[in-house]
This record gives structure tokens, C-alpha cells and sequence, in this order.
């Protein structure tokens, strides 16, 4: 990224990005695909406990984020 955009000022790029964090339905979002996240490293895990710890976050982000993408995502496995 830095070689293709070489010498544009990405400041304000960085700015809005900021801003739209703050917004309450994108911090939603990004709390629900951390979690997500975290439910899937679990999941990789060899150990049955992380595994299990995982299924059971991902039924938790359904239960309580259903309206978020990964809320949906959770909800489907």
C-alpha cells in the first residue's frame, strides 16, 4: 500500500476512519468481528476446552449481537 500510494496525503483517510469508529453501529460491528475473531482462534485450538470456549462465545455473539454480521455468521454455525 505505501508503494501504490506513495506521496498522496492519507491524514484525512485516517481521520474519517476515526470518525466513523466512534459511530455507534460501526463500533458494534467492530466489537462483533473481534469476538468473532477470538471464537475463531479458539476454535482452531487443539485443546478441547479452547474449542468448546469457542463454540460457546460463538452462541453468545448470536444470542447478543444478532444483528450484526457476525452475529449472523455465529448464528449459522
Amino acid at each position: 500500500l505505501i508503494v501504490r500510494f506513495d506521496g498522496l496525503d492519507l491524514k484525512p483517510l485516517k481521520t474519517r476512519l476515526g470518525e466513523l469508529a466512534k459511530e455507534a453501529p460501526v463500533k458494534t460491528e467492530l466489537k462483533a468481528r473481534d469476538l468473532w475473531q477470538k471464537c475463531q482462534t479458539a476454535l482452531a485450538s487443539s485443546k478441547p476446552t479452547d474449542q468448546a470456549a469457542g463454540r460457546d462465545g460463538l452462541a453468545q455473539l448470536a444470542k447478543k449481537m444478532p444483528d450484526t454480521v457476525y452475529g449472523k455468521k455465529a448464528a449459522s454455525r
